[in-house]
């Protein structure tokens, strides 16, 4: 509800009296998302960082310190916290999201290769969730954009696979936020590098 000063002063108080709680690395996460929240980011690195790797809060607190680190524009430590999710704990409910956003990391700094094997990985590991149809969308902007790696025809390869996958109904594909999107960069690059062929 907002109330972050308040929740704040309840979870340092876990913290401070009653340092053999089962709740203090949950009170950690709360107030290292509530930092989040008031776009206090190191403060909430610290939070995160407290938690300790016996604990069952530890990929969380790993994948929401990437998050205040990417916010905070340290992109090489962001990566570094995600491929520790996915490479140690590749069963959590995390991983795929931080592999995720790792290909889309690489993409952005110019690392097109890094990018694909992200978002391949996904395809191979994690076909069954959520972040299937943003690989595929990943691979196609890479295609797309990537400096070394453009081939304008494969990037309308995958944009066409993904409304396929759409059109049938496939799981993740069918109900996806990405679909509107794909199908204006398809026409996108239609109309830009294919208009000879209508």
């Amino acid at each position: 509800s907002g109330l972050y000063e308040h929740s704040l002063l309840r979870f340092n108080d876990i913290v401070k009296n009653f340092p053999n709680s089962k709740f203090i690395d949950s009170a950690r996460m709360w107030t290292g998302k509530i930092y989040i929240r008031k776009y206090e980011y190191d403060n909430a690195i610290k939070e995160f960082s407290n938690i300790s790797e016996k604990s069952g809060e530890y990929p969380a607190a790993l994948f929401y310190k990437g998050e205040s680190l990417r916010i905070k524009g340290d992109i090489i430590s962001a990566i570094e916290n995600y491929q520790k999710i996915s490479s140690s704990y590749p069963e959590n409910e995390l991983a795929d999201n931080s592999i995720l956003i790792t290909g889309k990391l690489y993409l952005i700094s110019g690392k097109g290769y890094q990018s694909l094997e992200s978002a391949l990985k996904i395809i191979r590991y994690y076909k069954d969730t959520e972040s299937i149809d943003d690989a595929y969308y990943l691979i196609a902007k890479i295609y797309e954009k990537d400096p070394i790696l453009k081939d304008v025809e494969l990037s309308r390869k995958f944009y066409r696979a993904f409304l396929k996958k759409a059109d049938s109904g496939q799981k993740h594909f069918s109900d996806s936020p990405l679909k509107e999107v794909v199908k204006k960069d398809l026409d996108f690059l239609d109309k830009t590098y294919f208009r000879t062929e209508r």
